[in-house]
Parts: structure tokens; sequence; C-alpha cells
């Protein structure tokens, strides 16, 4: 039985509310790449084709319910009242069509690659993990963790499993905060995996230089990595990645900005590949167009935690840090550490002092990792506090060295002498 917090189901029930703001389901990401699966002209009919073959052997009150809420956009005390149901009845088959329309958008973004790669389990779970891997959040990661595991089991020699697998393992880091020594020792393991069942593969080299660059730094190696990738397929997502990480980690953010865009051309549903130019703009000072793509994505996805947190960035590299106070909620009901920092900042932009050493505060009953906690202490003007958990975030991830100082949440120490020798190339 799904849960209602599954990733699959969240995707299902985004999609579904957007049939009733057609201009919003045309931008929805998934919903884009669900349109050129099947081939249609919009997203919308396409997601009328996925209803019709999700619901053509169930109940015809789902069908009669999907029809009058998401297609025709009526209340549902309304739909229920017209057919004659109890609203606890509605809710239960209204519950059914939705796990049968999740199903079925799953299945065919999944199949359409198994086609490419063969129909075996571990390539079904190995595209599924893939598809989770890019939701870009905890519960999707843990699943998608969930799922390349269950493909090296099913075939110990799928070289794609283990790429994924290694993936999954670098993103935990910062999406389950798992320790960092650990998540990337398992994520090289995985990668030598891939490497050794595919080694004229784009993913697994790319996979390499990923947890290469992310557990050792060792710069000399992860370019020779990525050069081997890109020489093999300059259109692998994964390989586009590892070029991206290396260009970001020596500062080279316009080339990492090239990488990224060309990685979601490619993969246009990907919300990590979306979330990964996002970032990259944000850093380049684009706050304009950062706030602008935002507001656009939180329309489609009003409950989308992590475009929430780059419209707030926005907002502070606007000079606008009340509004951003105003877009990201209530501080007290914010649980994920990323966007409370971003608060921080903004609290601390408008000299508001005590309110910012309050949130501080909580910030550090959360899970987070040593990168992010180093740079809420700068917001407080705890410089020794900062500097030593930014010493020992670069020990655990030494690339971080080189992003933290051109990260604008470290811009109130970055003038501090102790700072920039902490940051100093090597």
């Amino acid at each position: 039985m799904e849960s209602a917090d599954d990733p699959g189901v969240v995707t299902g029930r985004r999609l579904l509310r957007l049939m009733r703001k057609n201009g919003a389901l045309e931008r929805e990401p998934t919903g884009i790449e669900l349109r050129r699966i099947l081939g249609t002209p919009t997203v919308r009919e396409a997601m009328l084709v996925t209803i019709e073959q999700a619901l053509h052997g169930e109940h015809r009150l789902c069908r009669a319910i999907v029809q009058r809420c998401d297609i025709e956009d009526r209340p549902t005390d309304v739909a229920a009242a017209e057919l004659g149901m109890s609203a606890r009845s509605f809710f239960r088959y209204r519950q059914r069509a939705l796990a049968a329309i999740t199903a079925t958008i799953q299945r065919t973004l999944v199949a359409r690659g198994a086609l490419l790669r063969g129909t075996g389990r571990a390539a079904q779970l190995t595209l599924l993990g893939n598809f989770l891997l890019g939701l870009q959040s905890g519960e999707a990661t843990a699943a998608a963790l969930r799922s390349f595991g269950a493909a090296v089991e099913a075939d110990p020699s799928d070289a794609d499993a283990y790429v994924g697998l290694a993936l999954a393992h670098v993103r935990s880091v910062t999406c389950l905060f798992r320790p960092p020594f650990e998540a990337y020792a398992r994520a090289s393991s995985a990668a030598k995996r891939a490497l050794q069942h595919a080694p004229r593969a784009a993913g697994a080299h790319g996979a390499a230089a990923i947890v290469t660059l992310r557990g050792s730094g060792d710069i000399a190696l992860t370019r020779r990595f990525v050069n081997e990738a890109m020489a093999l397929d300059a259109c692998d997502p994964v390989a586009l990645q590892a070029l991206g990480d290396l260009a970001m980690s020596e500062g080279r953010l316009e080339d990492a900005a090239a990488a990224a865009q060309t990685g979601l051309a490619i993969e246009p549903a990907s919300l990590a590949r979306r979330f990964r130019v996002l970032t990259l703009a944000g850093l380049r000072g684009e706050y304009e167009y950062v706030a602008a793509q935002c507001r656009t994505l939180l329309e489609a996805d009003p409950s989308s935690v992590a475009f929430r947190l780059h419209l707030v960035d926005a907002l502070i590299g606007l000079h606008r840090p009340a509004e951003a106070i105003a877009a990201s909620g209530d501080p007290e009901t914010i649980t994920l550490p990323y966007l409370l920092a971003s608060v921080v900042v903004a609290y601390a932009d408008l000299n508001l002092e005590a309110d910012a050493r309050r949130i501080a505060d909580r910030f550090q009953t959360l899970p987070t990792t040593a990168f992010i906690h180093a740079g809420v202490r700068a917001q407080v003007h705890d410089v020794d506090g900062t500097l030593a958990l930014l010493t020992r975030a670069i020990a655990e991830e030494p690339r971080l060295r080189r992003i933290a100082s051109f990260d604008p949440i470290f811009a109130r120490v970055r003038d501090r002498p102790a700072f920039r020798r902490l940051t100093a190339a090597r």
C-alpha cells in the first residue's frame, strides 16, 4: 500500500491538482516528460491519456470522480452529491483512482527507458531510482537508495544500477544528512563496481568523478574521470553533472551553469537538474531570473520547499529581506534546515540580531551539514564557531574550501584573515 507521503503519490497528486490550472500544468517538469514520452501536443492531453489508461479497468466511480473533480474542476462536495455518495465512500474511491493514476505515471516514465535498455527487473528498478533521485527530497532519496539497492541485488552486474547507487549515496549527505565519510565510502564502492562492470560507460566515469571530488578532493584524478566520461558521451547526464561539479569546485561558475543547462535539457523532468540550474544562477547573482522562475514553479507546485528556498535566497540577494521572510512562512514551523538558514540570513540583513540569534539557536536542533551550520554561525558573528564548523566541513569534503570562498552565506566573515587562510586555494 502506498503511503500518502510516497514521492510517486505526491507527483500524481500534483499533476491531478494542476489539471485545474492548465497554464501551470504545461510547465510542470514531470508533466513535460510525460508529454514527450506519449507524443501528445500538450501536458493536459498526456494526462488525459494517462487517466484513461489508468482507470480503464477500475470501478466506474473512480472515473466519474476524476472526471468531475479534476477534469471539470467541480468542488468535491458537489461531485459527491451528484454521484449520491457519502464523503467517506467518495474519498475512498478517489484515493483508489489516485493510486491507479500514480502507478500509470511511474510505469510510463520508467518503461520508456526500459525499452531502450531492456525490460529486466534491474533495469526497471534502476530507472525508478533515477526518477526518484530527480525529485530532490529526502523521502525520494531514501526511496531511490532502496530502489538501486534492489536493482543490484536483482542483477549484480548492472553498471547503471551501481552508478545510481553511487549518486544516491552522494545525495544522502545533503538530503538525509548522513555522515559524509560513511556516505562517500559507500558511494566510492558503488562507483568502483560500475567501472568494473562497464569500463567504457560515460556514466560510470562520471560517477567516479563525482565521488572522487567529494570524497578525496583529488582534482587531477577527478579531471581524468571527467575527461574520459565526456569523451565517451558528452550528452550523458551523469558526465555533465561531473563536468559541472568540477567547474563549480574551481570557481568556474559560467562553465558549471552551461553544464547544468545542458543536463536539464536532456532530463527536463528532473527537479534536481532544475534545482542545480537555479543554484548556479543564484551564485552568479542572477536573482531576478531566479525569483521569476521560482514564482512560476511555485504556481505549479505551492508545496515545493526547494523552490521556495530559492525564492527566499533570491529575495535576499535583491536586498529585500522582509519579503524573503514573508515568502518563507512561519519560522517556527520550518523543518528544512536550508530554508531556516536563509531565514536567519534575512533577519541578520534587517539587523534584527535577537531574532537572528533565536532562530540560529533553533537551527542547531535540526539535522544538517557542517557547511550550512557554519554559514548560520557566520550570520550571528560567531567567528570561532564558523571557522571550527567550516574546518570540519572541508575535512569531510575538500571541494567545499573553494565553494566557501564565494558562497554568499559567508559574506559576513569573508574579510577575516582566518577565513581567507582557511579557504585559500591549495
